[in-house]
């Protein structure tokens, strides 16, 4: 009997590659299991699930088995971007990217506050952020700027000549 079950259930491992462990899981043999998401660590992007140790193929997220199988998680690597937020506060101090990507798209909505200012602007050293950086394989620093909010009043002189009125 023992021979019959094991006939109709097959075993799914994980090899995660760096991530955290994955139980190998008993799976009854033509029904669709949807794999789960892997985890590591924030320097790493989870790019999927391969049948193939070498990631040929493409990424899949269901299997349907009919033998034992392993599955094969794909990682990129992320670099870290850091953020000084100069006296300011801010949910995060570090953002992590894939080579390559647009680095002021990705922090354009991360604007830290600090009180009696506004932010104004990230800055690469004494240059501010190029709308155009893109993500290298080295970390980045970038410290916050911000502006002194100024009020201008205007006064004009008045008709009779002996007052100003503002404007």
């Amino acid at each position: 009997f023992a021979v019959a079950c094991n006939g109709k259930t097959a075993k799914l491992s994980f090899e995660v590659n760096g991530g955290t462990p994955i139980a190998e899981e008993t799976i009854n043999k033509e029904e669709s299991f949807t794999l789960p998401t892997p985890t590591r660590g924030a320097e790493y992007s989870f790019e999927g699930w391969y049948l193939n140790a070498d990631f040929s193929g493409s990424a899949v997220t269901q299997v349907t088995l009919t033998e034992d199988t392993v599955v094969y998680a794909k990682w990129e690597q992320l670099y870290a971007v850091n953020l000084n937020v100069d006296g300011g506060s801010l949910s995060t101090d570090k953002v992590y990217l894939k080579k390559g990507a647009n680095v002021y798209d990705a922090l354009k909505d991360l604007k830290p506050t600090k009180s009696g200012y506004e932010f104004g602007a990230w800055f690469n050293g004494s240059k501010e952020l190029a709308k155009n950086l893109r993500m290298s394989e080295t970390a980045l620093n970038l410290t916050a700027k911000y502006k002194a909010p100024c009020k201008v009043e205007v006064y004009l002189q008045n008709n009779t000549l002996d007052g100003y009125d503002k404007q």
